[in-house]
């Protein structure tokens, strides 16, 4: 990890990213620069996005609008609004730790000292899970600067050309261009903004605003009046500009009712603020200014609050380190600018609004809010108490220098929401029956919670706030579906939105959350990653490729789940006790019922791990002395093509535990391991080494290649070794004694594993266990197999209709282990891409989407077109 002792003042930071920003835009093309995946923002989801682009190997540019890496996080959000700390994982985590290890040194103290933010902090330090969710927004920003820094990952500053800056092909995203001339083109996009801005440009479904609660069945969304009790008003306020005189007219942004019955839609946005970050420190504090253009009636509501009885919660207080705060909204006159978001007179709102009108609407905002402070401060229709009381507060010197001291991202709470093939509601977030989501990429877990929306006058006659909604999920966290990150199948296919997600306005509210939103961008990314890699559409991504990723880099998903392929898993000794632990089932692989033992008491034959016959085949090699390449007729070593007591060449330990090169105690040599017979598809390979009968540590290099099945002697010096270590622990599955590699293979192709000790001896090439699940087939609408995207693919799809089949075989297309509706809209789609005739085939209008798994198994099939496919990479 990056120290962060160079990004602790801002004007370091800021010279970082202006570093990041000036190196991309001066080593690259101005124009057409190409990539493997274009991240459109600067958010949190932004930022861990890329970092898990960068990670998978693939090149990655980060195109941002925002002044700051980090959104909210960097910009004032450091009271975490966290939900339930274990739901915390992959980078999410990762950040969290970053700042617990930065708040550690001693240097990170300079105004106070760590024990004395311990004593008036409820929230941190987190000893235990070693992280930290309280920070300074300079300590925050470093640290995300300093992960792009580490991946190089350029950072381009750029605004989206939202009218005419989205080149698309069909129903895929080509480049995009911004208002600075600059255009980006990659095989998948990622829209991490919390307006939706690239989302809307393409052309994708949203809404604004609140549904109906009848649109999704909900109990929380729309107009509400009722549950509007916590941060309200004090009663009775007069709503007129002359107390008593309706004809004197309402007070500014009050409306004269609440627009509609409780539970009906409207297109309000609930009110932002920035979170101001404020100090008490006389050396380290400047004061809040009185805006330019100042008009104390816009604070005529908080006159009266403070009349009617208000004396406190004005606004947070919510601890950060060295004498900081984090300055939240807290009553119904606080700082939330409600109603600044949003004119319905106009149809005027700030998602959508361009980017002028965004400008002007921000700085009402910090108008507004710092006209609050100093009105506190120091209006004389304010008592002395209150003044008093706030006097001592003031904006940090040492954050946001080049800003006025004061944060460049507004709390956007919620802007554009996708709608997809998939909306997340109110249901899904309680884990009702029927609504469980078993394609999770992360965990939700705060309440659902809306501030408000608008001021009105109640049935009462009084002033009232309307909108505010806190209710925690029924039962707790929360899985949340990867189909919430992608647009419907019909609109664009190499898009992933991981914050503007497809979800009703209630739910919204629970997953906003910023530790949230790095979850949902690490998962992203991966998918990005394999829109372009496989050449499959966002929508048709096997979920077991997206698992397999997410859970190895220690992602919580929430609920349980089985690979669809069974898994060969072969286990080379007696050290694997209970099958449960396999890595392979660990990770969201195998379920581990059956093994393969290859020494000591043995099986017929090779199976997967429910006990069927696998055509598959393992070969044993090993290198000549201090040479990288495996002889694969190396003398005494054989193919396992059974389970055997099997002993040649091979040495099986005291205990029967492991698999090595018998060379004698001085081996320099090499294990090689060759798995043939794959068919045509992506795997995941695990590879565990452990020897529990001895107390030395060893680590290894491992080489995974995928090679012709033809080919002879394996030569692996250009291949790049992945870390591998065997140390004294007893728990024989850890992070560093496991190796998971994903591997494509191809017709007539094997993958290769070879074992490289680090030091010379008898454990130099040593495996435990070793296992092989398919992820995927081949992920191609040729059905078949023939060339050709035909109806002969679609008899195949009809006859398995309904049915489970092995991973992308049988109709599979999409790789889920079934055969179903999702695999004609595959099917369907490139079909009509290729140039199919849809009207040629009878009754093939399917219903969405449920019906259409009854409609399909009953279509008849007359004519037949052919279809050439595009060649396969």
């Amino acid at each position: 990890m990056a120290n962060l002792d160079s990004y602790s003042t801002p004007q370091r930071m800021g010279s970082l990213l202006a570093a990041m920003i000036a190196a991309a835009v001066c080593g690259a093309p101005s124009r057409g620069a190409e990539y493997d995946v274009v991240v459109y923002g600067g958010t949190s989801a932004a930022v861990t996005a890329a970092v898990e682009v960068a990670r998978m190997g693939k090149s990655v540019v980060i195109v941002s609008p925002d002044r700051r890496l980090g959104g909210l996080t960097s910009n004032g959000l450091g009271w975490t609004d966290i939900g339930n700390r274990d739901a915390i994982g992959g980078l999410s985590r990762e950040f969290y730790n970053r700042v617990y290890d930065h708040y550690l040194d001693d240097s990170a103290w300079d105004l106070e000292s760590r024990q004395a933010y311990i004593n008036r902090s409820s929230l941190d330090p987190d000893t235990n899970r070693e992280m930290m969710f309280t920070f300074e927004p300079k300590i925050a920003e470093g640290v995300f600067n300093a992960m792009a820094a580490e991946h190089n990952i350029p950072v381009v500053a750029g605004r989206l050309d939202r009218e005419t800056g989205v080149a698309r092909a069909g129903k895929t995203i080509q480049s995009i261009r911004t208002l600075e001339g600059q255009t980006f083109s990659a095989p998948a996009f990622i829209d991490a903004t919390y307006e939706g801005d690239l989302m809307a440009a393409a052309g994708v479904s949203y809404t604004i605003g609140r549904e109906a609660n009848s649109k999704y069945n909900e109990t929380l969304n729309g107009i509400q009046t009722a549950r509007a009790v916590k941060n309200q008003l004090p009663c009775c306020i007069d709503p007129y500009n002359t107390p008593g005189d309706a004809s004197s007219g309402l007070l500014p942004g009050v409306n004269p009712d609440a627009g509609g019955p409780d539970g009906a839609g409207d297109k309000r946005l609930q009110a932002y603020n920035y979170r101001m970050v404020l100090t008490n420190n006389p050396a380290n504090r400047t004061p809040v200014p009185q805006p330019t253009g100042y008009d104390e009636k816009d604070y005529e509501i908080l006159f009266r609050a403070i009349e009617a009885g208000q004396s406190n919660r004005f606004f947070k207080f919510s601890p950060m380190p060295n004498n900081k705060t984090d300055s939240n909204n807290d009553s119904g006159a606080s700082t939330d600018f409600i109603g600044g978001n949003y004119t319905l007179e106009t149809g005027v709102n700030f998602a959508e609004a361009d980017y002028d009108t965004r400008e002007e609407m921000l700085q009402a905002h910090r108008d507004y809010q710092q006209g609050f402070v100093w009105t506190l401060q120091n209006h004389p229709r304010v008592p002395a108490s209150i003044r008093n009381s706030m006097d001592d507060w003031g904006l940090p010197l040492d954050e946001f220098v080049d800003n006025g001291h004061w944060p460049d991202q507004i709390y956007v709470r919620e802007g554009r929401r996708m709608v997809g093939d998939f909306v997340i509601t109110e249901s899904h977030v309680n884990q009702e029956q029927g609504f469980e989501q078993s394609d999770s990429i992360g965990m939700g877990g705060y309440a659902m919670d809306s501030h408000n929306v608008q001021y009105h006058v109640s049935a009462s006659g009084y002033v009232v706030a309307e909108g505010d909604v806190q209710v925690n999920p029924a039962q707790g966290p929360y899985p949340i579906s990867y189909r919430a990150i992608v647009p419907k199948q019909s609109e664009v296919q190499n898009l992933l939105v991981p914050v503007a997600v497809s979800s009703s306005h209630i739910a919204f509210g629970s997953l906003r959350m910023e530790p949230v939103f790095m979850s949902l961008g690490q998962a992203a990314g991966v998918a990005a990653v394999a829109v372009g890699e496989h050449g499959v559409s966002a929508q048709d991504m096997p979920y077991a490729m997206l698992r397999s990723r997410l859970v190895r880099q220690d992602a919580v998903l929430g609920v349980d789940y089985v690979s669809a392929d069974p898994g060969v898993l072969l286990n080379f000794g007696a050290v694997v006790a209970d099958n449960a632990n396999s890595p392979g089932h660990a990770l969201g692989g195998a379920p581990g019922v059956v093994w393969n033992l290859m020494t000591g008491d043995a099986n017929g034959g090779l199976v997967d791990s429910l006990g069927a016959s696998v055509n598959l085949t393992v070969d044993l090699g090993k290198s000549l002395p201090g040479q990288q390449s495996i002889d694969w007729d190396a003398d005494g070593f054989s193919v396992i093509s059974q389970g055997t007591a099997t002993n040649f060449g091979v040495y099986s330990g005291n205990a029967s535990s492991a698999l090595f090169v018998d060379d004698g105690k001085s081996s320099s040599v090499d294990l090689g391991v060759r798995l043939s017979g794959l068919a045509e598809g992506v795997y995941d390979v695990f590879l565990s080494a452990k020897n529990t009968n001895t107390s030395a540590s060893e680590g290894f290099n491992v080489y995974g290649l995928v090679v012709d099945s033809s080919s002879e002697a394996t030569d692996y010096e250009q291949a790049a070794p992945h870390s591998l270590a065997h140390d004294t622990t007893s728990a024989w599955r850890h992070g560093s004694s496991t190796i998971a590699q994903t591997f494509k293979v191809e017709t007539g192709q094997d993958v290769v594993l070879v074992v490289e000790g680090l030091s010379d001896g008898e454990l130099r090439g040593f495996i435990n266990t070793l296992e092989i699940v398919k992820l995927a087939g081949s992920l191609s609408a040729d059905i078949n197999g023939d060339g050709l995207i035909d109806v002969a693919d679609f008899t195949i799809l009809q006859s398995n209709f309904l049915s489970n089949v092995p991973v992308g075989l049988q109709g599979d297309a999409n790789s889920d282990g079934r055969v179903d509706h999702r695999d004609f809209y595959f099917w369907r789609s490139a079909y009509v891409s290729a140039g199919g005739d849809l009207a040629l085939l009878d009754s093939l209008n399917v219903p969405e989407p449920a019906a259409a798994a009854y409609a399909l198994a009953a279509m008849l099939i007359r004519g037949t077109v052919l279809a050439r496919p595009a060649p396969r990479d």
